[in-house]
């Protein structure tokens, strides 16, 4: 009995020492598969990502591809290779006649057309073009190119350009709004802003600032403040000749195309001065708003003279610079080549209030700028609105004359002397 006590005993306990054998050896088992089915699971994912990743740095090659061809086009003259790199079926059915007839405009003497400022400098600067960022939405692509000029960072620009994706090729298309959101609205003291949600950023950096430059101008200008507030509409241009909207209120969206010195919302500031900083310095002139609505000027008595004309654009454009200051190594760069324009042709105040500008405020060194900055330095900025006041009905030496206290012929000689400290010409 005792025997079979201690088998029956034994026999209990070899079972038991089984059972958990074999639990171990099921719990091994979930264990390893478990495993197995996490590598698995990593490596598909890794492919996945790996894939995914060959995939994104395949379109990144073509797109740098098509902007490779696209500068090409633009160095050359090439038409055939530019036409051939825009989409035939563009969502804007306008879009690509009016790209065309831009480039044709610069590039062919029996062509006359609208042409945009991004594409002026395309095709008089040797630009070298990056890919800096990419959005993908199906066969969509939005691009932010960087346009790099060999010779000087003056013309460095931030490019966004819209693709289509065609069979194996990228070819560029009409702006798609969706990509720049939805519709919003912003109001401060002075200004009322409609813009779309990419642009909010730059809206933001604005808002924040423009109310007291607004008010401190027009004060300069002993000029009254507007009860109604002054509408801006930030928009994302859908084709080229879009440019030519409202030019007092439209300002197109500082993230399709700025220097790449400025951020979206200094880029933004200094549109915005282009439109309001003119406008107050003509109605300090005397010139008067169209209606009630639009501060649309028209010039009161005869025709200014082109000296009168640059004289105030001196002004104005010194104004600019107060607001959105150029970096210190983009203003080295930017004077030289104003000091190498002066230094050309005679140091005459009246040929540079004279000067036929050629280019547009993308190229802005403009020597006639000398003229405001000398003013304010030897007499003062405040003494601005009584020049712009006596100018806006006399001639440039009779305004002078009235305003500084000083016969042409002595404002003159100290202007030649300050320009030649400052750009050295002795």
């Amino acid at each position: 009995m005792l025997g079979w006590w201690f088998k029956g005993k034994r026999s209990g306990k070899e079972e038991q020492l089984q059972g958990i054998a074999i639990s171990s050896s099921l719990s091994y088992k979930l264990i390893f598969g478990a495993i197995i089915v996490a590598l698995l699971t990593l490596g598909f994912g890794g492919y996945l990502q790996w894939a995914s990743g060959k995939r994104l740095r395949q379109i990144q090659g073509q797109l740098q591809r098509a902007m490779d061809l696209e500068m090409q086009a633009w160095r050359t003259g090439d038409e055939a290779l530019f036409e051939s790199l825009l989409d035939p079926k563009a969502a804007n059915k306008v879009w690509r006649w009016e790209e065309i007839g831009s480039f044709r405009t610069l590039h062919r003497e029996d062509w006359r057309g609208f042409v945009t400022r991004e594409a002026r400098l395309l095709a008089s600067r040797n630009y070298r073009a990056t890919l800096e960022d990419l959005e993908l939405r199906g066969d969509l692509a939005l691009v932010c190119v960087r346009l790099d000029d060999p010779h000087t960072a003056l013309y460095d620009r931030y490019l966004t350009r819209f693709y289509r994706r065609v069979d194996d090729a990228w070819l560029r298309t009409s702006p798609d709004p969706s990509f720049w959101g939805e519709e919003r609205e912003m109001k401060t003291k002075h200004f009322r802003f409609t813009y779309r949600e990419r642009d909010a950023g730059a809206i933001e950096k604005v808002a924040s600032r423009i109310d007291s430059l607004y008010e401190e101008l027009r004060l300069a200008l002993a000029l009254p403040l507007r009860e109604e507030k002054y509408e801006v509409k930030v928009f994302l241009p859908e084709r080229p000749a879009f440019g030519l909207r409202d030019p007092y209120h439209d300002i197109q969206s500082p993230l399709t195309f700025r220097p790449t010195y400025y951020s979206p919302g200094e880029a933004l500031l200094r549109d915005l001065s282009l439109i309001l900083i003119p406008n107050l310095v003509h109605q300090a002139m005397g010139w008067l708003p169209l209606n009630n609505e639009v501060e649309f000027l028209t010039p009161r008595g005869p025709r200014l003279s082109p000296e009168v004309r640059n004289l105030a654009w001196g002004i104005e454009v010194w104004w600019m610079h107060q607001w959105v200051p150029f970096p210190s190594e983009v203003e080295v760069e930017r004077r030289e080549m104003m000091c190498l324009q002066l230094a050309q042709g005679p140091l005459s105040l009246q040929a540079v209030l004279a000067w036929e500008f050629k280019h547009t405020m993308e190229l802005d060194y403009f020597p006639v700028e000398t003229v405001a900055e000398y003013i304010a330095e030897v007499y003062g900025g405040e003494r601005f609105i009584e020049l712009l006041r006596a100018v806006g009905g006399k001639s440039y030496g009779e305004a002078i004359s009235v305003a500084l206290g000083v016969g042409q012929a002595e404002f003159e000689s100290g202007w030649r002397h300050f320009v030649r400290e400052v750009c050295d010409l002795d």
